[in-house]
């Protein structure tokens, strides 16, 4: 499955992974398992997206505005998500960048965070929620 979405054992985090092509509708359903049901929405502290091993995306900038529009309502039920991007392949990495953007234009109210490094998101993460990340990748 090129996009897994994994509970942490202590229901403070999500870990959404993605493998191979990523596509749009792949995304859309990873934000669907990570954001229901709302009583584990409202117990998340954060969220890391490991796209390290994504080798490729479909996703277009309208994808990104659907996705913008869950992360929106989820933020309404709670807006303290730490939101974490990790993803080494240019275009992956650039429109994760843009995903970024967008949360900010549009006011979404997560933290936000894209990087190259698996090291570094678990850094911020630490550093935004005092959560130690319990994950290798």
């Amino acid at each position: 499955m090129p996009v897994e979405v994994i509970d942490t054992a202590n229901g403070l985090g999500v870990i959404v992974v993605g493998s191979g092509t990523v596509t749009a509708d792949e995304l859309l359903r990873g934000d669907e398992l990570a954001y229901q049901p709302e009583a584990k929405l409202s117990k998340l502290k954060y969220m890391l997206n490991d796209y390290r091993a994504a080798t490729f995306t479909n996703v277009t900038e309208e994808d990104l505005l659907k996705s913008i529009k869950n992360d929106t309502e989820a933020a309404k039920i709670n807006p303290d998500i730490a939101v974490a991007v990790v993803a080494e392949e240019d275009l992956i990495f650039g429109m994760s960048r843009v995903w970024e953007t967008l949360v900010d234009v549009h006011e979404v109210q997560f933290k936000t965070f894209t990087t190259r490094s698996l090291k570094e998101a678990k850094a911020w993460i630490k550093e935004e929620t005092g959560i130690e990340v319990d994950y290798a990748g």
